[in-house]
């Protein structure tokens, strides 16, 4: 959950930054405009807020349910590095590559869950 809250401050940071850097007036709307980074960078940080109150229920609830640690960590880890792949082809553009990730996020938070349903308790 750390490596997650850290993203996400990197990318305030990285809209902060861009906003100071193309004058951007606080407050006001951003032009729609895949070609605009501080859209890209303000819809990466929309869409992990979209998906960050489900990963943080799903590992509440594989903690509560006594799920294997180890598989609940690897879901975690797999979930944080779709979403930082997810950033970073955003902010690059490559459409492609973020559609991937968002993919690997969805199936990063059904692994969660399942693991939290089903158990695989163990070590």
């Amino acid at each position: 959950m750390g490596a997650v809250a850290g993203l996400m401050i990197i990318q305030i940071i990285v809209i902060d930054i861009t906003g100071i850097l193309t004058r951007h007036i606080p407050g006001s709307s951003i032009e729609v405009d895949h070609n605009n980074f501080l859209f890209r960078a303000t819809r990466s940080l929309g869409n992990t807020n979209e998906s960050i109150a489900v990963f943080i229920m799903l590992a509440l609830f594989c903690i509560l349910s006594m799920a294997s640690p180890s598989i609940t960590a690897v879901c975690a880890w797999s979930y944080f590095f779709a979403r930082l792949g997810h950033t970073l082809f955003y902010y690059a553009k490559i459409g492609f590559a973020r559609s991937i990730c968002f993919g690997l996020v969805l199936f990063s938070l059904v692994a969660m869950l399942l693991t939290g349903v089903f158990g695989f308790h163990g070590a």
